[in-house]
């Protein structure tokens, strides 16, 4: 069944809306710039699909809206685990790809392989392999190194989450003091960056303006 950005996105809303502010922004993230509603199109119907290194099941999510019969969800970091709001038909595993059992008609991974080791890629991917039913599809997207931007991007929203995880874990008055540590960096970039932001309006505004007075001179 196709499933519109729209509806995907209502769908994505509904999920997680009771997650912290900090997820739910990391979530839209992951949403707006990971290709989940293209990658859907190559699911076989009623597919049984593993996803591995799911973050917070956004895709296993959007998988069974679009006619999945059953998405594994796999991922190694417990915190994730617990905040991918299971379904009727998902089945969210904690763990790493020694977990993985039984076959799949449609194995995906998304922007995982950067953070495993390029020794291990060979294995890892004989071992999807003989996860795969026969005719089975193994469906990768992965960070592209000529798309600079994207890529830093991508790594920035990870290492936002992890240090987000992390600072829950501190005590509350040092979190304050973190946390006052940061606007006071932020808030005068903030600011730089908003005048410089009002300095380019203006100058688009002006510099039409004193070409025509120089044409008017000549």
């Amino acid at each position: 069944m196709p499933l519109g950005r729209q509806q995907a996105w209502s769908l994505v809303r509904r999920t997680y809306r009771t997650a912290s502010p900090g997820t739910r922004l990391h979530v839209l993230g992951r949403f707006l710039t990971c290709p989940y509603l293209r990658v859907l199109d190559y699911l076989p119907p009623q597919a049984r699909v593993l996803d591995l290194g799911s973050g917070h099941g956004i895709f296993a999510h959007l998988a069974l809206a679009a006619g999945a019969r059953e998405v594994v969800a796999l991922e190694p970091d417990t915190r994730k685990v617990f905040l991918n709001f299971p379904r009727p038909g998902m089945r969210v595993v904690n763990g790493y790809r020694d977990a993985v059992r039984g076959r799949f008609a449609a194995i995906t991974l998304f922007d995982v392989l950067y953070r495993v080791p390029l020794a291990e890629w060979p294995d890892l991917f004989a071992q999807l392999r003989g996860s795969l039913s026969p005719g089975g599809l193994l469906l990768l997207k992965e960070l592209d190194p000529r798309h600079r931007a994207k890529a830093a991007w991508n790594r920035t929203q990870e290492r936002l989450a992890d240090l987000a995880r992390r600072m829950k874990s501190l005590p509350p008055r040092v979190l304050q003091n973190c946390i006052r540590l940061l606007t006071g960096i932020l808030e005068p970039a903030l600011i730089l960056a908003m005048g410089a932001l009002v300095l380019l309006i203006v100058l688009a505004i002006l510099l039409p303006i004193i070409d025509m007075n120089q044409l008017v001179r000549l």
